[in-house]
């Protein structure tokens, strides 16, 4: 009988895409499409100001 505790781990096979060398995500849902500039671009305004904000009034933890 065989000790739990030096049991060889199972040998995952990998899944098809990296077997294949392609990407995990299609590069077409990586684009940003013309209506999600302004959202993008919301997004970097708000992690500016928050970072703005942060270097005025740092957090005492």
């Amino acid at each position: 009988m065989q000790n739990a505790y030096f049991a060889r781990p199972p040998i995952l096979a990998p899944p098809d895409a990296l077997a294949k060398n392609q990407p995990l995500m299609p590069v077409e849902s990586l684009k940003i499409g013309p209506g999600r500039e302004a959202d993008v671009r919301l997004l970097f305004g708000l992690i500016r100001g928050i970072t703005e904000h942060e270097k005025n009034y740092p957090t005492r933890w």
